[in-house]
C-alpha cells in the first residue's frame, strides 16, 4: 500500500529531488485530471491561461477571488498536487497573507508570487514592498508548517 502524504509535501519533494521533473499546465479541472491519468506527478495551474478560458481576458485581468476558485476545484478533481499561479499576491503585504492563506485553504500543494508590487510599475522598484510581501506570505501565524523557497 502507497504512503498517503500530504500534497505539499509530494510537491516539496518534487522540487527538492535532483532530476526534472515536468509539471504539466493548464487552467481547468478536466486538464489537470487529464494530466493526472497521463502520469504527471503535479498539475500547474496557469493564471494566463485561467484568464482566457474562463474570463475571456489577457492575464492582467483576474482577481484572487477568480483564481482560488479555480484553484479549489482543480484541487477537488485530482489527486496530484497542484502548483498554483498567485500573480503578484493582490496587493501589498496584507493582501499577500491574505491570497496565501486563501490558496492554502483551497488545497493547493504550492504556488509562486511574482516579485514585483501590485500593481505593476517601473517606476517603482519595490525592493523593501516585496520584502514585506515575502514575510507576510511564509510566516502565517496560524500556519506554522508553511514555508516558503524563494526562487530568485
Amino acid at each position: 500500500m502507497l504512503e498517503r502524504k500530504r500534497l505539499t509535501t509530494r510537491l516539496k519533494e518534487l522540487f527538492e529531488r535532483p532530476d526534472i521533473f515536468v509539471l504539466a499546465g493548464g487552467m481547468n479541472p478536466i486538464g489537470a485530471r487529464m494530466a493526472e491519468v497521463l502520469g504527471y506527478e503535479a498539475f500547474y495551474m496557469s493564471g494566463g491561461n485561467t484568464a482566457a478560458h474562463q474570463l475571456g481576458w489577457p492575464d492582467s485581468g483576474t482577481s484572487m477571488r477568480d483564481m482560488v476558485d479555480n484553484a479549489r476545484k482543480i484541487v477537488l478533481t485530482v489527486d496530484i498536487p497542484v502548483f498554483a499561479d498567485a500573480d503578484t499576491g493582490y496587493g501589498d503585504a496584507i493582501g499577500t497573507y491574505y491570497t496565501v492563506r486563501e490558496y492554502i485553504r483551497a488545497g493547493v500543494g504550492g504556488m509562486h508570487i511574482e516579485d514585483q508590487v501590485f500593481p505593476p510599475s517601473p517606476e517603482r522598484a519595490g525592493g523593501a514592498s516585496r520584502s514585506r510581501k515575502w514575510s507576510a506570505s511564509c510566516a502565517p501565524p496560524w500556519m506554522p508548517r508553511w514555508s516558503g523557497i524563494p526562487t530568485s
